[in-house]
């Protein structure tokens, strides 16, 4: 009876563990040393497209990203085995339809028995941030045009009167 009692808290906590895990409206997930998927909340499985059936030990989160963010991705899990916990970097996703969207991750070492074990991480899709940074650059851009096409000079001034632009009209009516 004491088995089954510790056997009957251990699935309860495993089952809380899941539940809050998706919960969560991020992408939570963990691997073995090699990039083999061990878990994924259900925004993950969701995000990416994968089956249950998908998950049964036949995922690699590196086959998951674009190829200009493997090579990044693969010496960052190398550095994450090593040191533990290195921040966060931006990836481009692979969907298993092959469609593509932009990531923040943040993956931490899981050490069993003083042993790295594989990584534990979250993944934020940043493709509205990414889609407003573009937004904000075009806006900027036609705003630069604008006063570049003027005949008249002119200036912008920070707070503490710092010029920090000057058109074309201004260096030739200097």
């Amino acid at each position: 009876t004491k088995r089954k009692r510790i056997e009957q808290a251990l699935n309860e906590s495993e089952q809380k563990y899941r539940e809050l895990a998706d919960s969560f409206p991020e992408m939570i997930f963990e691997t073995n040393l090699t990039g083999g998927l061990t878990y994924a909340n259900r925004k993950a499985v969701d995000s990416y497209g994968f089956t249950p059936d998908d998950l049964r030990g036949r995922v690699n989160i590196l086959d998951y990203l674009s190829p200009e963010s493997r090579n990044r991705a693969e010496a960052r899990l190398a550095q994450v085995l090593r040191e533990g916990d290195i921040g966060a970097d931006e990836y481009l996703i692979k969907r298993k339809d092959g469609t593509l969207f932009p990531a923040m991750a943040h993956t931490t070492r899981i050490m069993r028995d003083g042993k790295p074990a594989g990584v534990r991480g979250i993944l934020v899709d940043i493709t509205a941030r990414k889609q407003s940074e573009e937004t904000l650059a075009a806006s900027e851009k036609r705003l630069r045009n604008t006063l570049d096409s003027i005949l008249e000079g002119c200036l912008i001034f920070d707070f503490i009167w710092r010029c920090i632009y000057a058109n074309e009209a201004v260096a030739e009516q200097g």
